[in-house]
């Protein structure tokens, strides 16, 4: 029946299941080096028979299906990296939660294996020998999720931060009022502005169908380190009530910031596509 909050939309009540269909790139050795993929499926009949180990899959612990990139064997040769659905309730499909995360604890990170994993090989995803291709192709648009991610926890840094200053007294008067903690809040303000326009930038760019591989990059590593800033200084604003999570949320931004200069390609890989679009 239709919702009764929405009835001027035609919205309706129904319940609607997500299909959880995690990106399985990342190895225990192949992590920054996308492309040493050791995962390999070897071709059976009318079916790929896939092994190997996946690692830091975002909930890949609890997938309907993954998109598993592996290398194609067949005979004595290997091909380059390839991309394979594979449903969650596969045999030899094992998954695993890792525990004891830092931060984004609502999220979870599943680790992988695939032992004799068998697939129709109409299971492939687009073209064999062009999965890293895809995968680089998923990771640029990604990027400027972790930018406007990281553009959001910097903002609410600063937000959390002026309301603070605004409100803790010291020396008889708002900390609001002292030089230190303006400058803190300035730079805090003029970052973010920064790394706002270049998430909008590499938006716009890939709206447009145009290639963003490079300002998608700058953007995920500028916004990235701002965000680290800007927590940062706002720990420091907020003193003891910011460390102790009983008090503010700083404590648990400090925690989940720090995943944003790692996944989706870490800062280190940012500088290098940077640098060698620059320098090709």
């Amino acid at each position: 029946m239709p919702c009764s909050g929405f009835p001027k939309y035609g919205i309706y009540s129904e319940i609607i299941n997500p299909v959880i269909s995690p990106f399985a790139l990342t190895e225990p050795n192949a992590g920054s080096d996308a492309a040493n993929q050791s995962t390999v499926a070897t071709v059976d009949g009318d079916n790929f028979v896939i092994n190997g180990e996946k690692i830091f899959i975002m909930h890949g612990d609890v997938c309907d299906f993954a998109v598993v990139f592996c290398k194609i064997q067949e005979g004595d040769s290997r091909d380059k990296v390839s991309a394979i659905l594979v449903p969650g309730d596969a045999p030899g499909f094992k998954k695993a939660t890792l525990m004891n995360k830092m931060g984004m604890k609502y999220a979870t990170t599943g680790r992988l294996w695939f032992t004799n994993v068998k697939v129709p090989k109409s299971n492939l995803m687009g073209e064999v020998g062009k999965g890293f291709k895809y995968a680089m192709q998923t990771l640029d648009g990604a990027r400027i999720g972790i930018a406007a991610q990281s553009t959001g926890m910097a903002r609410r840094a600063l937000d959390e931060s002026i309301k603070y200053a605004k409100t803790r007294q010291a020396f008889g008067a708002p900390i609001a009022k002292l030089q230190a903690i303006q400058w803190m809040i300035a730079d805090m303000a003029t970052r973010i502005e920064a790394v706002r326009l270049m998430t909008y930038k590499a938006s716009q760019i890939q709206d447009k169908g145009e290639k963003f591989s490079i300002e998608a990059a700058q953007a995920k590593l500028f916004s990235t380190e701002v965000a680290n800033f800007c927590v940062d200084r706002a720990m420091q604003i907020h003193g003891g009530y910011g460390y102790i999570g009983e008090f503010s949320m700083i404590e648990k931004l400090y925690r989940d910031q720090r995943i944003m200069e790692i996944y989706e390609g870490t800062s280190e890989i940012q500088r290098l596509v940077i640098a060698g679009s620059y320098l090709r």
